[in-house]
C-alpha cells in the first residue's frame, strides 16, 4: 500500500469512526499535522490494524471520553466535537 493510498484509508476509517466527512477529518488532521505523523511513521504504522490505528490517532489528537479535542500539536485552542 503507498503512504497517499494508507492516508486516504485512515482519513476514510477515522471519518466513519468520528461520525464525520472526509473533508472534515481531512482537515482536522492537516491542521493538528496527524497526516505529518501518518506519513512520517508509515514504515511503522502500514501493517497496524484499524482498530489500533483509530485508537493511536485519538490518543495522538487527545480526543477525551466525550469524543472532544483536549488537546492539539498546532498551538492553537482547538474545540472538534468528534462524536465518538
Amino acid at each position: 500500500m503507498s503512504r497517499l493510498s494508507f492516508i486516504s484509508f485512515c482519513v476514510e476509517q477515522y471519518a466513519k469512526h468520528a461520525h464525520k466527512t472526509s473533508d472534515e477529518i481531512y482537515k482536522l488532521f492537516k491542521d493538528e499535522k496527524v497526516l505529518d505523523f501518518l506519513k512520517e511513521d508509515y514504515d511503522d504504522l502500514h501493517g497496524m490494524g484499524m482498530e489500533y490505528l483509530v485508537h493511536m490517532i485519538d490518543e495522538y489528537l487527545g480526543v477525551t471520553q466525550h469524543g472532544r479535542i483536549s488537546r492539539n500539536n498546532t498551538g492553537n485552542n482547538a474545540s472538534a466535537n468528534l462524536n465518538v
